[in-house]
């Protein structure tokens, strides 16, 4: 299944869905552009959760020091509603906040 990635009206890229494993659901991701240069908040979050990702997989110690120190940033997005993906009919589904990984991975849990 392939997926539109939105927040809010803004479209963030795409998905395909690869596994799933409840409550997960794996897939890669590819961003559009201008997401990938953005240096706001979505932008520093994707960074953020693909930073932490890699730390979670190496060094426990140091992804939870980086937990402690920036997860209160994104906030907004954490507890935000606004996370959706449409699929190719059009459909909209509510998600939580996406995980992004490392090699272009990504996990979300339906809302």
């Amino acid at each position: 299944m392939h997926y539109q990635l939105f927040f809010g009206d803004r479209e963030l890229g795409s998905i395909q869905l690869i596994s799933q494993d409840f409550p997960n659901l794996f897939g890669h991701y590819k961003l559009v552009p201008t997401i990938k240069e953005d240096t706001g908040l979505l932008g520093q979050y994707i960074q953020h959760s693909v930073q932490a990702n890699i730390l979670m997989e190496s060094d426990e110690e140091a992804w939870l020091a980086l937990i402690a120190k920036e997860e209160d940033l994104f906030l907004e997005l954490i507890e935000s509603n606004a996370w959706k993906l449409i699929d190719s009919k059009k459909e909209e589904h509510n998600i939580l906040i996406p995980n992004f990984c490392d090699k272009k991975e990504v996990v979300w849990r339906w809302a």
